[in-house]
């Protein structure tokens, strides 16, 4: 009699990219707890680029903007993870207009990039569709992941920002904290 095994597929973590902004409060804190936040859920490594201060894109702004771009591992759907963004948002008081448009925030969490999928979903489009016009999106992700390829454009992140039309300016501020590095 011949032994049968049966083989369970696991499933694999998909590589997440995230972008993080913050121009209200402690703008480092936010980012911080953001990204413990989104840990809680992940499954596997992170890392998280620097922490850059930016002009608002998009609109006027009194304060500045602390950007960083985090990856991390999800066993979560692209769906599951966009409600773990807004939730993460609505927690740390992020308060969206009914307009949609631009305006300063508390922390703001975009997906980059999920894998190198791409998903044009109703109210879910990635890879983000306005990152390769974002100098202070393409920065932080080219520290992470210069060679990453857009998935849409086939084209590595550093060439992406070499070619970035957006000329605002984007300064490295310091190495990205962990809470405890904070508290």
């Amino acid at each position: 009699m011949y032994d049968t095994f049966i083989y369970m597929q696991k499933e694999l973590p998909t590589q997440v990219f995230f972008s993080l902004g913050s121009n209200q409060g402690d703008r480092l804190s936010m980012l911080v707890n953001a990204v413990e936040r989104l840990k809680l859920h992940s499954a596997g490594s992170i890392r998280v680029s620097g922490i850059y201060e930016t002009e608002p894109w998009g609109f006027v702004a009194e304060q500045r903007f602390y950007n960083a771009v985090a990856e991390m591992w999800f066993l979560l759907t692209p769906r599951e993870v966009l409600d773990l963004c807004i939730e993460t948002e609505a927690t740390m008081g992020r308060q969206r207009s009914a307009g949609g448009g631009y305006s300063s925030r508390p922390i703001d969490i975009d997906i980059l990039f999920y894998g190198n999928r791409i998903i044009m979903d109703e109210g879910l489009i990635v890879p983000h569709p306005r990152l390769h016009l974002r100098r202070f999106v393409l920065e932080p992700m080219a520290e992470l992941a210069p060679d990453f390829i857009h998935p849409s454009f086939h084209q590595p992140i550093k060439e992406l920002l070499s070619s970035c039309p957006d000329k605002g300016e984007v300064v490295f501020i310091r190495p990205f904290p962990w809470k405890e590095d904070i508290d």
